[in-house]
């Protein structure tokens, strides 16, 4: 048997063991749940959503705003939120700058202590996305139990 006889036959094994592809029939007619989303159309539970920019342009208002709405259970840019409790972990400003951005939004949108009390912050404590901090970011996510997580700086 040649080798690309062997790799066929070892793909052709895998593929019966776990099916790797499905036809688009099968996906429709399969019974997966609907969809559930944090922010209507927007940000679906359970997923990864990923907002990206040049810098400046306001990204880090944007998700502090996101986050403050899904706490609050207020619409996120005319769309519906589910309420719930949010964790913000923000890896880049300090508490001085991400104080200034929390006043300034609850004050235009009206954001009550109540809805502040929903938002758990993690400022620079070097929380990265790998294996050694994976630990510690599990047990915060297990103990707040938060239905969005917004990272600010995924690098």
């Amino acid at each position: 048997m040649s080798k690309t006889d062997l790799f066929d036959q070892r793909i052709e094994e895998r593929e019966t063991k776990e099916k790797i592809t499905i036809t688009a029939k099968e996906l429709y007619e399969s019974n997966i749940p609907k969809q559930e989303w944090i922010v209507d159309r927007l940000v679906p539970a359970k997923s990864l959503t990923v907002l990206a920019g040049e810098p400046g342009s306001f990204k880090s208002y944007i998700v502090l705003y996101l986050t403050l709405c899904c706490a609050s259970g207020k619409k996120f840019l005319n769309h519906e939120t589910k309420q719930g409790k949010t964790l913000y972990i923000d890896e880049e400003n300090n508490e001085i700058v991400l104080k200034d951005r929390l006043e300034l939004l609850s004050a235009g949108m009206k954001f009550s202590l109540e809805d502040l009390d929903k938002v758990v912050l993690t400022i620079n404590k070097g929380l990265k996305i790998d294996g050694a901090h994976a630990k510690q970011l599990r047990k915060i996510i297990i103990r707040e139990k938060p239905s969005l997580i917004d990272r600010k700086s995924v690098v």
